[in-house]
């Protein structure tokens, strides 16, 4: 899986004067900060800059659950989120989050100078929302809990360029993030160690084989 980015395709200075262009709004956020609240009059897309934030979805009933999580690099907004008038959705902050807010309308239009600049950005956001969306729905798609696991695993792997690799995710909201139950997913790890297709030490994975080559359990 490759990593894009948002300003894949420009220079240094391309990327500094759009975001000039842009007017961005740095803000810090803490961990356990609410970066966003979604709601109808919100008009701004976040950029993280540095940290790892979380999409949480608030159901009718109360239960919170991690819709997908944004690294640096990745975009969040309204716009690119699920709608549902029943429940509700805010962005997280898992840690020290620095975030560039943008605004959606803005983008969509032209500057004075009609640069390409903004179309590649475009694009590129596009590209990051479905890339993202596809990651989702292949891992979520799987039959079994160790399908998920390894299915998460090779992104991971293919994302770092290494066998070896940190999870984003603590092992609890990971869970969470596979819609899997944490006990029948810490007995899975288990026995994937078991099986010697992984070894792990905490959030230290190393994936010792393919997606394609394990058994169904």
């Amino acid at each position: 899986m490759i990593k894009y980015s948002p300003f894949e395709g420009l220079t240094s200075g391309e990327t500094a004067e759009i975001r000039s262009c842009l007017c961005p709004i740095e803000k810090i956020y803490g961990k356990g900060d609410i970066i966003m609240q979604f709601s109808d009059k919100d008009r701004n897309l976040g950029l993280v800059d540095s940290g790892t934030a979380y999409l949480i979805r608030i159901d009718i009933d109360g239960n919170r659950s991690i819709i997908d999580y944004y690294e640096s690099g990745d975009v969040f907004g309204k716009m690119l989120a699920p709608e549902s008038e029943i429940d509700a959705y805010y962005i997280l902050a898992k840690e020290k989050c620095r975030i560039s807010f943008f605004n959606y309308d803005k983008l969509l239009s032209k500057c004075k100078n009609n640069c390409i600049k903004h179309t590649v950005l475009l694009n590129n956001l596009l590209m990051l929302t479905l890339k993202k969306a596809q990651m989702h729905i292949d891992i979520l798609s799987q039959r079994t809990t160790r399908q998920k696991l390894i299915t998460y695993f090779d992104y991971q792997r293919n994302k770092n360029l290494s066998d070896t690799f940190t999870l984003p995710l603590s092992l609890s909201d990971l869970s969470d993030y596979l819609s899997i139950d944490r006990s029948a997913m810490m007995r899975e790890i288990r026995n994937l160690k078991e099986d010697n297709l992984i070894s792990a030490d905490g959030n230290r994975f190393t994936l010792k084989n393919s997606r394609y080559t394990y058994a169904d359990c």
